[in-house]
């Protein structure tokens, strides 16, 4: 093979065949490669051009982390003050908001989406590496972004061999003047588009969500970790967005340890419902649900896979399913669509490697179910609203 369709592999820039993509990763532990970092960040350093989208492709700006990833490959995770040697340690590029802006971005005609994020990085040659691999990858970086004390963030994720990972983050925190000037380009776009933002940002943020005048398209993510750190605000935090994905941990810690899952989908459709108007619910390998304006619209089941590492699979889901949301596509639809991503995305080492391409998630997806409540989810078209056949009662427009 060439050169290029080596790196392309790597890189996620252009999309190959999966039978090619196998085989470059099958050489690739064969002979035990590791991109070397120093030369990607000097590479970096030239820049380069993020490409281009039709000019009525929807906008979705991400907000959260950019970061690299160390990844290390080890048997089992190390018990408190034992020392152990890993099978290797990689580096990649990862950050929960960089991974949903890297998975929707790469997705591609006929669900070309302009994707933009915002994050914190500095002037060094890391910082350069990452926007230039973001820009490789069809996501431009936020010019509030960089600032000249900062650095790239870094985190560090042991990996077990069975997928399961543990993640330390340094800290971020995106300004909450920076999500402002954010807000007035998205205001200032003629198509659909969505505001992303990552879990852990949202505390700092509420202020400038709240007042922000486009607050139905507003979306989070909350993990458990997120729900852990401050169930009760996060239970009041739900309401100002239009939009919000849980996972089953999230919702364990906000609602109560559920006894099965028609509980668990109770309990969500009862409390959480009652404060976003659309919520989607992820339940790892069990696939996931949408509720709207508190009903339980569509439940979905996850295709098995073998997990190679499961950092990405929740982002890989979150991007592709904004895409489809921004695309209008039928609740189960969007639902099949962000599941084949993130079931993709658990096959590959590293949150942003699998490449996920529109093809991929439209093939996965079978007919949607044409039922009256597909139409009741619209994504919004003008600030503050969201069209819909009938109007969603939860009040989109709340300040």
């Amino acid at each position: 093979m060439s050169v290029g369709t080596v790196s392309n592999v790597l890189t996620g820039q252009r999309p190959v065949r999966e039978a090619t993509r196998v085989a470059v990763e099958a050489a690739i532990d064969a002979l035990g490669y590791v991109p070397d970092v120093t030369a990607q960040a000097l590479i970096g350093r030239r820049g380069r051009a993020v490409p281009a989208v039709g000019v009525q492709a929807p906008r979705l700006w991400c907000v959260g982390y950019v970061c690299s990833d160390d990844i290390a490959q080890v048997h089992r995770t190390p018990q408190r003050g034992e020392r152990m040697m890993a099978d290797t340690i990689i580096r990649r590029l990862g950050g929960r908001a960089a991974n949903v802006a890297v998975t929707a971005a790469g997705l591609g005609v006929p669900m070309e989406l302009a994707v933009e994020l915002l994050s914190v990085v500095g002037h060094d040659a890391e910082s350069d590496w990452a926007i230039a691999t973001l820009a490789s990858r069809r996501v431009a970086m936020a010019p509030e972004s960089r600032f000249d004390r900062a650095s790239l963030s870094r985190a560090i994720i042991v990996l077990q061999r069975d997928g399961l990972r543990t993640i330390l983050n340094e800290p971020l925190q995106v300004a909450p003047d920076a999500l402002e000037a954010v807000i007035v380009r998205a205001m200032a776009t003629t198509t659909r588009f969505a505001i992303f933002v990552q879990g852990e940002q949202v505390s700092r943020l509420a202020a400038t969500i709240a007042a922000a005048p486009c607050r139905a398209h507003f979306v989070t993510q909350v993990s458990g970790a997120d729900a852990a750190a401050d169930p009760e605000g996060w239970r009041s935090h739900l309401g100002l967005f239009g939009l919000a994905i849980l996972n089953e941990e999230a919702a364990a810690v906000l609602y109560g340890i559920p006894s099965d899952e028609a509980d668990l989908l109770d309990r969500v459709a009862r409390r959480a419902a009652a404060h976003c108007p659309i919520v989607a619910l992820t339940l790892g390998a069990g696939g996931a649900a949408l509720f709207l304006n508190g009903t339980l619209a569509a439940r979905r089941p996850a295709p098995q896979v073998r997990a190679v590492d499961e950092t990405g699979a929740g982002d890989g889901f979150a991007g592709a399913f904004l895409a489809s949301w921004l695309y209008r596509h039928p609740p189960d639809r969007a639902l099949d669509h962000g599941i084949a991503a993130g079931a993709r995305a658990v096959r590959h080492l590293g949150a942003q490697e699998h490449g996920t391409r529109a093809a991929d998630i439209l093939a996965a997806a079978p007919e949607p179910n044409l039922d009256a409540n597909n139409h009741a989810w619209l994504a919004p078209t003008m600030p503050g609203k969201i069209a819909s056949a009938k109007p969603l009662e939860l009040g989109l427009d709340r300040r």
